[in-house]
């Protein structure tokens, strides 16, 4: 018997956008897993991160990859983001 082994990378995926939702992230998440790639992804909402170590992992070495229109408005009072 011959045992191959095989290294998988993960990349780790932080979405940033004051109205993603959870519907959003399984979305995201299942048209990732339909691509077939060999890679393994963490996807999450950045205002939703519990973890400031992680919060502050990704302000500083995180890097964007795509950007798409900034848009500005007024969030309703009972809005939380991560830093509430």
């Amino acid at each position: 018997m011959k045992m191959v082994l095989i290294q998988l990378t993960s990349l780790d995926i932080s979405l940033k956008g004051i109205a993603l939702q959870p519907e959003m992230l399984a979305s995201v998440e299942q048209d990732i897993d339909d691509l077939n790639t060999p890679y393994l992804f963490d996807i999450s909402i950045f205002h939703q991160l519990k973890a400031p170590s992680l919060v502050d992992h990704i302000e500083r070495v995180g890097k964007v990859f795509y950007k798409g229109k900034e848009l500005f408005f007024q969030l309703p009072p009972e809005t939380k983001t991560y830093e509430d």
